[in-house]
């Protein structure tokens, strides 16, 4: 054990000196490295590990394009959408929408936060609008802004404090790609429900 610390610290036997001073070992010895990928990176890599379909967009003109090739690659019906703005956006494309459940076709939504420790995606009953996970689409897409961008689900509670007070939003939870890191399926949320989606992401500056 004491030669493990010796090797992850940088240690040389001849450097055991008690006279020496703590100093003398390289503070980059004792860095973080996760800490020090920027948080847009990391979530962007645990996310398209877990199967996540990851598309950045400088303006709403490559949203729109964005949503014709997503469009233009599925075979769905229609788009489920509860959200004003996001109908607003499948008018401009002249996507068909509607707020009715259908088999065939894609949940397109906004979010709460997007949680760089795990590459999961933070929703509420914001955006699911009294509808359960299992009976949703398989297919997601999913828009939101760099700036939802968190550490991890700690945070998550001050980021929806922070923008809605003493109204924070119930049915608070997270999706996630289609396969975990290690490419199994059928990621478990809090060990009950199955979170797991087809999810493409739109991230907009």
């Amino acid at each position: 054990m004491k030669g493990f610390f010796k090797k992850i610290l940088g240690i040389k036997d001849e450097d055991l000196d008690p006279k020496k001073d703590i100093d003398s070992i390289p503070i980059e010895n004792f860095s973080n490295k996760e800490e020090d990928i920027p948080l847009d990176e990391q979530f962007a890599d645990n996310f398209t590990n877990t199967g996540g379909k990851f598309i950045y967009c400088a303006n709403q003109q490559e949203v729109l394009h964005a949503i014709n090739d997503i469009i233009s690659e599925n075979d769905w019906d229609e788009i489920l959408s509860f959200d004003d703005e996001i109908n607003s956006l499948l008018q401009r494309t002249g996507t068909p929408y509607s707020d009715r459940t259908d088999s065939n076709s894609a949940f397109f939504t906004t979010c709460e936060a997007l949680i760089a420790h795990d590459g999961s995606i933070l929703i509420s009953s914001n955006q699911l609008k009294g509808r359960k996970l299992p009976n949703l689409p398989y297919d997601f897409i999913i828009l939101s802004k760099i700036e939802y961008i968190i550490e991890n689900r700690s945070d998550g509670l001050g980021s929806l404090i922070s923008r809605y007070g003493k109204n924070i939003p119930s049915g608070i939870t997270t999706v996630k790609g289609p396969k975990t890191v290690t490419g199994t399926n059928n990621i478990l949320d809090s060990g009950s429900i199955n979170t797991s989606k087809n999810i493409y992401l739109l991230l907009v500056e």
